[in-house]
């Protein structure tokens, strides 16, 4: 263990019954850090290359594994986090908890988000499975209800685009997205399988009622099978 005035660095083993990193502007730990009684926060740089455990903690840098009983808020993980409420802010890894969330829009996911309750301001650029998803998807949700702006979606219910339709017909933001579900609602996707798919543009969808908004009148809600029906002349915002 070396120590001075504002830092503490171990090799090994950290036990801590309260939370002492705010004595120190740097914390670093190689191995294991144990506090299981309080909180683990800092206010200058604190890291754990190796094994966190607490009940509660905030503000870890952590490369390895990091366990919280009940609550963690962390600014980087590269490896896992484990807890019932993650409050973290970069995930390389896996994020698995009751309740995920990422908590600024500087907030990624590369890797894996599972939960009952998933949500991240930003991307999340992998898996995202739980009961209830929301991200700015680049890969696969699977879940009861998804709600993305694009990506994979796999779900009983299955909502993807902001839900304005200049920016989402304009951007062609929605374009890049494939849903498999139930209810499915999209403006641009790509495919589309499911009892009930709406969208305004989808290149093709599958289910017992499709509909299709910008397809010519009689094309707009079809059976079994829908695609690209457009009229010719458009006015936006007509019928």
């Amino acid at each position: 263990m070396t120590k001075n005035s504002d830092t503490l660095k171990t090799n090994g083993i950290l036990f801590s019954i309260w939370d002492n990193s705010h004595n120190y502007s740097y914390l670093k730990t190689n191995g294991i850090q144990f506090c299981p009684i309080l909180y683990s926060r800092t206010i200058g740089d604190t890291y754990v290359n190796g094994l966190a455990l607490s009940f509660f903690n905030e503000y870890y840098r952590i490369n390895g594994l990091k366990i919280a009983l009940f609550f963690s808020r962390d600014i980087r993980i590269n490896g896992c986090s484990l807890s019932l409420l993650n409050y973290d802010e970069r995930i390389n890894g896996l994020q698995l908890g009751f309740f995920n969330k990422n908590y600024n829009s500087e907030s990624i996911i590369n890797g894996v988000q599972i939960g009952v309750f998933n949500f991240c301001l930003t991307d999340v650029n992998g898996l995202q499975a739980g009961f209830i998803n929301s991200c700015n998807n680049r890969g696969l949700q699977v879940g009861a209800l998804n709600f993305s702006d694009k990506g994979y979606q796999v779900g009983l219910i299955n909502i993807a685009g902001d839900g304005n339709e200049y920016l989402d017909n304009i951007n062609k933001i929605t374009d890049r997205t494939y849903q498999l579900g139930f209810i499915n609602s999209c403006w641009n996707p790509k495919i589309q399988i499911g009892i009930f798919n709406w969208s305004r543009n989808a290149k093709f969808q599958i289910g017992i009622i499709n509909i299709r908004a910008n397809n010519k009148k009689w094309a707009r809600i079809l059976p079994i099978v829908n695609f690209k029906n457009e009229r010719k002349l458009e006015i936006y915002g007509s019928d």
